[in-house]
């Protein structure tokens, strides 16, 4: 692309999660590639990683919409409870709202902004109506499928508006010609982008605490510190340590329910058998002193990268009803891919057993772990290289620009 850009990419927060280092990478892409790009957020632990990287970041207090509610609520009631707390509970929400719209004009006026890329709902409603105003294009990514139930005030209708959506799985494309009646021309599937200078194989791992690797089978755990995935990892433990009883799963921070049935299985076995790592910002170390990682979406994608066997152990059950989508093979790589390796794929809900019978599979056997690692890596270099995905947004960015 010759054309330089001044791009702004926003998202809620610059917290650790996959859509911030998505934004991340992409971010460091397109700086590669000549543009300049500005991301604009409400903060964050990894806002550091972008002024290292020398790309600039603005930090507006924006309210973020969105519940992480799994309570079935009616389309009506959904509607009627985000205007009630949103609008009329607290007015102040108003105010907050459109001095944030205020900001992020200033911001596009000031950095002469060509293209607006929005990540998350929170963002996503403010710059649009930001853009409207300035005539900047616009353009989102959906990270997700939200609930069919009516989604934040104006969300569903300015979507319909939106003159493209790029979204990072086939699942979620489908989701939103369900839903919300998009056209699917208005679309572009375009996947994780990971770094693969940055995700790779490396035994020569500095900065973490490894313990003794040469006598402990390391699983890691990534990608959540919360939720039944976990607690069903954790109770996979005591059986993968009767066919494996030198295995050791690290799980990179967590909270009190998970704190306290880590210290009853160590109690049981009488050592570390897990471990819990304090927070980090970067997993790197952990994938690659691990033989197998147990992940879902994007962290599942940096472990492939660094050539590791990853089980996909997801906690939300998809259409057919399951959130197991095991070993990654060459067998399921297309349909674990078109539900962004989610396990929402599968007919198998995710459990202590179906987790500990892929693992033991996966540490007994060398030969296999290897082959699947490699495979891994390969399909990672071949579709979700972040150059390539770098140049699928930048024909999106050209084409809201031509129109």
């Amino acid at each position: 692309m010759n054309k330089k850009l001044n791009i702004m990419i926003s998202i809620n927060r610059m917290s650790t999660g996959g859509s911030a280092t998505y934004v991340i990478s992409l971010a460091n892409e397109l700086k590669q590639r000549g543009h300049r790009v500005t991301v604009v957020s409400t903060g964050g632990v990894l806002v550091e990683e972008l002024t290292k990287s020398g790309i600039k970041h603005c930090t507006v207090k924006m309210l973020l919409y969105g519940s992480a509610s799994s309570e079935p609520v009616t389309n009506g009631a959904r509607y009627l409870a985000s205007i009630i707390s949103s609008w009329i509970i607290r007015p102040w929400r108003v105010l907050r709202f459109f001095i944030s719209v205020i900001q992020f004009i200033k911001i596009i006026k000031c950095k002469n902004i060509n293209v607006i890329h929005s990540n998350q709902p929170g963002p996503t409603l403010i710059t649009y109506l930001a853009s409207q105003i300035t005539r900047v294009p616009f353009v989102t990514t959906v990270h997700g499928t939200l609930r069919t139930e009516f989604p934040p005030i104006g969300l569903r209708f300015i979507r319909k508006k939106f003159r493209k959506i790029i979204v990072i799985s086939d699942e979620i494309k489908e989701h939103l010609i369900m839903n919300y009646q998009i056209d699917a021309r208005k679309i572009a599937v375009i996947y994780n982008g990971i770094d693969l200078k940055k995700f790779y194989s490396d035994v020569n791992m500095t900065g973490l605490n490894t313990g003794n690797l040469t006598n402990l089978k390391r699983v890691a755990h990534i990608g959540g510190s919360g939720g039944g995935g976990l607690t069903s990892m954790l109770k996979a433990v005591p059986i993968i340590a009767q066919k494996v009883p030198d295995v050791e799963v690290v799980i990179p921070s967590a909270d009190g329910e998970i704190n306290i049935l880590a210290r009853k299985i160590n109690q049981e076995f009488d050592r570390e058998v897990v471990k819990i790592m304090r927070p980090t910002k970067d997993i790197i170390d952990i994938i690659n002193s691990s033989e197998v990682v147990v992940a879902i979406g994007r962290s599942a994608l940096e472990a492939m990268a660094c050539g590791k066997p990853v089980v996909i152990a997801g906690r939300r059950t998809g259409p057919f009803g399951g959130s197991f989508g095991g070993i990654i093979s060459k067998d399921n790589v297309p349909e674990i891919k078109k539900y962004n390796f989610s396990g929402r794929n599968s007919s198998e809900v995710t459990s202590p057993e179906n987790i500990a019978e892929a693992i033991i599979k996966l540490l007994t056997d060398d030969n296999y772990r290897q082959e699947v690692g490699a495979f891994g890596r390969k399909i990672v270099e071949e579709e979700f290289n972040i150059e390539k995905i770098a140049g699928q947004m930048e024909n999106v960015y050209l084409e809201v620009l031509e129109k």
